[in-house]
């Protein structure tokens, strides 16, 4: 008998051009999703920096009706740190009754603070107060810079701020190249004087979160914010196509 030899068929493989079809598939498809997933991931740390801020907000209101309305001042003391310490720029220190929660002061997206920094130093926050030099009295500001503890300027009344629905109390900061570098926030920031927009920083998709002086949170785009930047305090009564003021003038 005989014996029948059946030639088996070779397996079929991909060919070189057929793989680099397929690579060039993966990537083009890589291109479009990495970019919708970044986003995404940006979107999620905008919203809990968001709840940050609201839950800075609420500490700030319950800070002022036990201080008789007033704001954080430049001089004050804090538990641990001797009398007339500039608790200013320690954003979460004079509202720790408050939060119980240091992170609070942190925003997701910051990038890690240096593990030896305390979070009672100057730099650990990364919002801060809309500041200015000595305003006037008549006009309204978040914050303002006092040179000496025995400075007679009071600090201004959450109450008194004009329009407070378009008025900022904190927004998103760093410190220069050490936010980079070491995670270094700043507990306010300035968009008057010879420094405007000092210590600002656009961290989310190109804008920030502001916390406003009625107590709600709202992201807004660089190109929003822009034309409020502006070289002098707003006249109050005046500024009404502007979504955010940062400080006032009578």
């Amino acid at each position: 008998m005989n014996k029948i030899t059946r030639l088996s068929r070779p397996k079929k493989a991909f060919t070189l051009i057929e793989l680099l079809v397929v690579i060039a598939i993966i990537a083009i498809l890589a291109s479009i999703l990495f970019p919708v997933f970044a986003r995404a991931r940006e979107n999620a740390r905008r919203s809990s920096c968001m709840s940050n801020m609201k839950q800075l907000g609420i500490a700030v209101m319950m800070y002022t009706q036990d201080n008789d309305g007033g704001l954080v001042p430049y001089w004050t003391t804090f538990p641990g740190a001797a009398s007339n310490t500039n608790a200013w720029n320690r954003v979460g220190v004079p509202l720790n009754d408050y939060l119980k929660n240091d992170q609070i002061s942190r925003c997701p997206s910051a990038p890690s603070i240096s593990k030896t920094y305390a979070v009672t130093g100057n730099y650990y926050s990364t919002y801060g107060w809309s500041w200015i030099y000595y305003p006037n009295p008549n006009g309204w500001v978040a914050h303002f810079i006092q040179t000496s503890p025995g400075n007679s300027i009071v600090p201004f009344k959450l109450d008194n701020a004009p329009e407070p629905s378009r008025t900022a109390l904190m927004g998103e900061t760093q410190y220069n190249s050490y936010y980079e570098s070491s995670g270094y926030g700043f507990s306010c920031f300035r968009i008057t004087g010879t420094s405007p927009q000092y210590g600002m920083l656009d961290r989310h998709l190109d804008g920030s979160n502001y916390l406003y002086a009625d107590g709600h949170v709202k992201w807004l785009s660089k190109a929003a914010v822009a034309p409020a930047l502006v070289p002098s305090c707003t006249p109050i009564g005046s500024g009404s196509e502007l979504p955010i003021v940062f400080c006032w003038s009578p």
